[in-house]
């Protein structure tokens, strides 16, 4: 489950990103070790990739690039101008701001985004830092992010973002989204491959006509 973020520091409805990125356009920012699982698995995402925003990406990088991609067509963008005019839906956002040095091209992502009125949906959020994200939208003359969301219709999703005040109305409302039996997946590098095993048992769920959520 997903939850938007708001000024005052959480969502007040529950959302489902299915909802959000089916048969969507999609951009995703940045190239790690998330979005390569995502690029990987590609054939098995309901959306469209379109592009990876990657700021500092040169062109001696491509071979290694295209070797990660499997030689995809996906194109590889290093200036977040592209976003002015790639016709695209959402943006998939696979990194979070943890260095404040990050917030200036996180934020202008954001704006830029927003301004074109299409919808983000982040894997990460750092409460902490989201102030920055405010202030840069305010100097922008965005006020209110959230008002400025509703007015034009743009859905900011956070993924799993906790929102321990939440009414009972809303408990009954994320209940209906929670799995009856659950499997964990666990380890202690980045490296060991639990996105990939994940993946593999989905895939032998289906098999035997097993509905899994992941």
């Amino acid at each position: 489950n997903d939850f938007s973020l708001t000024r005052d520091g959480y969502g007040r409805s529950v959302h489902k990103k299915e909802d959000l990125i089916e048969g969507q356009r999609a951009v995703i920012y940045n190239f790690n070790k998330e979005s390569f699982a995502l690029i990987r698995f590609r054939k098995q995402c309901k959306y469209t990739i379109v592009g990876i925003l990657h700021p500092g990406f040169e062109e001696t990088d491509a071979g290694f690039y295209s070797g990660v991609f499997e030689n995809t067509s996906i194109p590889i963008f290093s200036d977040s101008a592209i976003l002015d005019t790639l016709e695209y839906d959402i943006i998939i956002i696979t990194t979070s701001i943890n260095f404040s040095e990050e917030a200036a091209e996180y934020c202008e992502i954001i704006y830029k985004v927003l301004m074109r009125k299409k919808n983000i949906y982040s894997l990460y959020v750092n409460p902490t830092f989201m102030k920055f994200v405010f202030e840069y939208m305010i100097s922008k003359g965005i006020p209110d992010m959230d008002e400025y969301c509703r007015q034009n219709n743009i859905e900011i999703l956070y993924n799993n973002f906790p929102a321990p005040n939440w009414t009972e109305a809303e408990i009954a409302r994320k209940s209906e989204y929670v799995p009856k039996k659950l499997l964990g997946i666990f380890g202690t590098d980045t490296v060991q491959g639990k996105f990939t095993t994940q993946i593999y048992l989905k895939e032998a769920l289906l098999k035997i006509g097993a509905k899994p959520s992941l």
